[in-house]
């Protein structure tokens, strides 16, 4: 089985054809993240992350399994949080970490991202709610099985 590799997500995820990507992102991830890390000699994938119908449900997955985490790094997935509406909203992957400043002594992030067919920059303030995934630190439980 393929090792977990967050260049591998980052590189299926830019160049996925999926169209039609749900507001949440979590179509997109369902489909991409699987696909990234799909080994056809084992025919099957070692994608360590569940299929999801809500952010928050992904969130309390990572929480449980000690993989949400407040500082990006390249090949997360992101959880942008609502205040407004108490839950995490939306989810991609982070391409890339561009700039990081402080802002009333809060850590401010700005990232290039991948959400769904698209590439945009987007600004993560982990004092605002938004949290990442480190999917790749499930890594060990493969071998721990």
């Amino acid at each position: 089985m393929l090792p977990l590799t967050p260049a591998l997500l980052i590189a299926g995820a830019t160049t996925s054809q999926q169209k039609g990507a749900d507001a949440t992102g979590l179509r997109f991830l369902n489909h991409v993240g699987p696909r990234s890390h799909y080994d056809h000699a084992a025919r099957c994938t070692s994608w360590p992350l569940p299929r999801v119908t809500s952010c928050d449900v992904l969130a309390d997955f990572a929480q449980v399994n000690g993989v949400l985490v407040h500082e990006p790094m390249e090949g997360d997935i992101f959880l942008v949080y609502s205040r407004g509406e108490r839950r995490f909203v939306s989810a991609g992957v982070i391409a890339s970490i561009d700039f990081t400043f402080e802002c009333l002594g809060q850590a401010v992030y700005l990232c290039t991202t991948i959400e769904g067919s698209e590439t945009r920059g987007r600004r993560f303030s982990t004092a605002g709610g938004d949290r990442f995934v480190r999917w790749v630190d499930l890594e060990w439980r493969r071998h721990a099985a």
